[in-house]
């Protein structure tokens, strides 16, 4: 920003112990010093400021295209591509109107709903009675159990009991 280089610092600092003089030197460091940060300090908040309006107009800008997003009607927007306006389109395909997978209108079904007549049968039947035991079907043969032997490896294993006969002492 500024070109200087010690030479220029040195003469500055030689001027200003002539012109102020050494008593009043550390005082008048102190002023400049005060002075220098309360500039840096104006700069600093200038550039905070300045990057809070953009921050804020980015944000407005977001928010706008999140609005239009959120007012995207895809039918309006199928209208204007086909050019037809409500009035066409109503003659076209009435409110309401249900399509199929092929885009065709499907016929409204009218339900009425009227009693049935009192010597009439119920609708619903009764359902036959299935005997529990029959219904899953016969029963498969049971098969006979199998004693198989144990190994000697087995018998190894296991510890062994052996069977004290009693005795009559007491």
């Amino acid at each position: 920003m500024f070109d200087l280089s010690w030479t220029h610092i040195l003469m500055v600092v030689v001027v200003a112990l002539v012109v102020i003089g050494p008593k009043d030197l550390p005082i008048a460091i102190r002023a400049v010093g005060k002075w220098i940060g309360r500039a840096k300090s104006l700069a600093r908040d200038f550039q905070d400021s300045m990057a809070e309006l953009a921050k804020e107009a980015e944000l407005d800008k977001v928010k706008q295209e999140f609005d239009e997003f959120t007012r995207y009607d895809p039918g309006e927007e199928l209208k204007k591509a086909a050019g037809i306006d409500d009035a066409e389109l109503d003659k076209i395909l009435p409110p309401e109107q249900e399509l199929d997978e092929n885009f065709e209108p499907i016929p409204r079904r009218t339900v009425t709903s009227t009693p049935l007549p009192s010597s009439m049968p119920s609708s619903s039947p009764t359902p036959p009675q299935v005997d529990p035991a029959t219904a899953m079907g016969p029963t498969p043969p049971r098969l006979a159990s199998v004693h198989v032997p144990p190994t000697p490896e087995a018998v190894a294993a296991a510890p062994s009991e052996v069977a004290r006969p009693a005795s009559g002492r007491g």
